[in-house]
């Protein structure tokens, strides 16, 4: 659970207040009652705050401004959630949900998570206002952050929270192969946590 943390915090999203856990869910044998630990966070943007390496000028050619790879923005979070032990989940990454709550706007509401390749990417480049034609050539700069990230099984969701301190719940369910081959689905209780988004 510590490592889960640490990499939570060495990538820049704060853990939440406390892990989470599912009962009867263990894909190998020797766990108490099955249970599965879990762990949840958020990171207030503009995060993970990328830059591209600088491109060369030429004479010839027009300067090239580098946008920043950020795949959430200022008034905006990205919440992440490991269920620590899972690598075998399900291709389809829904099931859990973030509830947040602004409690200087008086704003909130429910957010479902993603797989976290997939929604780091499509955040990032949407946000980043490259030009459809050049998201090829920036592609592998996100792949090689994404790389860096934990965890098997991981997801994640940005979320206009605006800014504030939110309060957070993340809580839903995971689908994995059990040891027997089988589909297993397993409800992981709420974690809370609060994050100052600038």
């Amino acid at each position: 659970m510590n490592a889960a943390n640490k990499a939570l915090t060495d990538f820049g999203i704060t853990p939440f207040f406390y892990p989470t856990a599912a009962i009867n869910c263990a894909a190998t044998a020797g766990s108490p009652l099955g249970i599965v630990p879990g762990v949840a966070g958020g990171a207030a943007g503009p995060w993970p705050q990328l830059t591209a390496p600088a491109i060369p000028t030429l004479p010839f050619l027009p300067s090239i401004e580098i946008p920043e790879l950020n795949a959430v923005d200022k008034g905006e979070t990205m919440f992440a959630f490991v269920p620590a032990g899972i690598v075998n989940d399900s291709v389809d990454k829904t099931g859990m949900q973030v509830a947040w709550f602004n409690v200087n706007t008086l704003q909130g509401g429910f957010a479902d998570f993603g797989g976290l390749a997939t929604t780091l990417a499509d955040s990032i480049l949407a946000n980043s206002g490259v030009p459809d034609a050049a998201k090829d050539i920036v592609r592998p700069f996100v792949i090689g952050a994404i790389d860096s990230l934990p965890a098997a099984g991981a997801r994640a969701v940005p979320v206009e929270t605006g800014s504030g301190t939110v309060l957070a719940a993340v809580f839903g369910t995971v689908n994995h192969k059990a040891l027997d081959g089988s589909d297993k689905s397993c409800f992981f209780f709420p974690t809370v946590g609060m994050i100052n988004v600038a």
